[in-house]
């Protein structure tokens, strides 16, 4: 299945549909969407089942891919992931604002409770994107492809024979990861 035909919140439709139980078995753990054409753009043919189930639907795939990260609601009918798809937050950005309102998970999300949610995780004008920087700054270094000073550590050394340490670094300007002998 291509990314670009996913579709998490019809595939949230499905599970809500059959509320979040498997339609074969009726197990309530690891439950999946599966679209039994193989049509992945159209969902109302989807069909919610286990992770044991779906598994057997697609056994040319690893048995791993099915019984790894299964997203499962934190409310009856709709999953913090979808608010957060929503929201444009993060899922654990929703669950920590319902548990400060109080609202309980396991039970069905109200429209009110919604609003509320929305009103205390969205905040007027754009999102706030705080930027990232998970390398630091390498100072005299300059990259070999583009001659840029913008190179970052990549936060590890290698040990190589003659007892020296190789340190590898991402030019942030092309993308090149390169290593030279501290």
């Amino acid at each position: 299945m291509r990314a670009d035909q996913y579709s998490l919140r019809e595939s949230v439709k499905v599970k809500a549909r059959a509320n979040y139980l498997c339609e074969l078995c009726g197990s309530d753990q690891k439950v999946q969407a599966h679209a039994p054409d193989g049509n992945h753009s159209d969902w109302r043919d989807g069909v919610c089942l286990c992770a044991q189930h779906h598994w057997e639907q697609h056994l040319d795939m690893p048995r791993s891919l099915f019984f790894t990260g299964a997203q499962q609601p934190y409310w009856p009918n709709v999953t913090a992931k979808a608010l957060a798809i929503e929201f444009n937050r993060h899922s654990r950005t929703i669950i920590r604002a319902a548990r400060k309102l109080g609202i309980p998970s396991g039970t069905l999300l109200s429209p009110p409770d919604k609003e509320r949610i929305r009103l205390l995780v969205v905040r007027p004008g754009p999102p706030v994107r705080h930027p990232r920087e998970p390398y630091q700054v390498v100072k005299g270094k300059i990259c070999p492809e583009c001659g840029s000073k913008r190179v970052w550590s990549a936060g590890y050394s290698l040990p190589i024979k003659s007892g020296e340490r190789r340190r590898r670094a991402l030019c942030r300007d092309c993308g090149r990861h390169f290593c030279w002998v501290r």
